[in-house]
């Protein structure tokens, strides 16, 4: 079930920012990281094996070098992406980074943008999605119900997921332009300068998927915003070590901070 506020405003089209976070939370047998790294590897692999194979064609070659070996391996990379897909899961994990820390900056959000005078025309919705660990289902159909009556020219949607982990944020999955025009990209870059904070885009997403996906699908401006979970917190997200020992109150102020002038820059395209 997903949860909903909204502080919405009257008149013709005025600007719409959505700011989501998901709720649920889940232990695996394998880190987020290992399945991420299985997936990127059996990519890196087919294109390899792919390539060698039209080049030897291109020579005139009956057969692709080294096949006693590429057999073996592939044997090697089914047998770990069966792994993956059979991946059990459970409640083992608190959540605490994943995503106690988004709900934070969520709940914080909501409580203190709506008393932004600068903010006063801007249709603000706070979205706390359920079943995101289930294929990005509360966010999927949110925006399957929603969709028709959201104008995409002036509604941007702010994903904060992961985001109570070192000083540097990740913006990911950046898509679409903000009112006025304005790519997305260059907005979230301005806001971080604005709000002072540490801040890497990055052109594409590795391993698992994160709820602005199906949003930036339909064609809407989106942005989701992490922390530091490509390096050690990797191997605690979805494991019983997801505590909040490991979380960082900077990085969770950082992140509060960027939400917020992202809200602002949007508003003022």
């Amino acid at each position: 079930e997903n949860i909903v506020g909204r502080r919405a405003q009257p008149g013709a089209h005025p600007v719409r920012v959505v700011i989501l976070a998901h709720r649920d939370t889940k232990s695996s047998a394998l880190p987020t990281l290992v399945p991420a790294v299985v997936v990127l590897m059996t990519v890196a692999w087919v294109l390899a094996v792919t390539v060698a194979a039209g080049v030897t064609l291109l020579r005139g070659g009956a057969a692709v070098p080294g096949a006693a070996v590429i057999l073996p391996t592939a044997f090697g990379v089914a047998g770990l992406l069966v792994a993956v897909a059979f991946n059990p899961s459970g409640d083992r994990s608190v959540g605490a980074m994943d995503n106690a820390t988004g709900l934070a900056v969520l709940l914080h959000a909501a409580r203190e943008l709506p008393k932004r005078t600068e903010l006063r025309e801007v249709d603000l919705t706070f979205l706390c999605t359920g079943a995101e660990e289930l294929g990005l289902a509360g966010a999927l159909r949110w925006i399957q119900a929603h969709a028709a009556e959201l104008d995409p020219a002036r509604t941007v949607f702010v994903n904060v997921d992961s985001v109570g982990v070192g000083r540097l944020l990740l913006a990911v999955d950046v898509r679409g332009r903000a009112p006025g025009g304005r790519a997305l990209a260059t907005v979230v870059r301005e806001a971080a300068r604005r709000a002072q904070v540490p801040l890497r885009l990055l052109p594409f997403l590795p391993g698992a998927g994160v709820d602005s996906m199906p949003i930036g699908a339909r064609g809407f401006a989106t942005v989701t915003i992490l922390g530091q979970v490509f390096g050690g917190a990797a191997g605690r997200i979805h494991t019983a070590r997801d505590t909040i020992e490991h979380l960082n109150e900077e990085g969770l102020q950082h992140a509060a901070r960027l939400v917020e002038e992202i809200v602002r820059q949007a508003a003022a395209s």
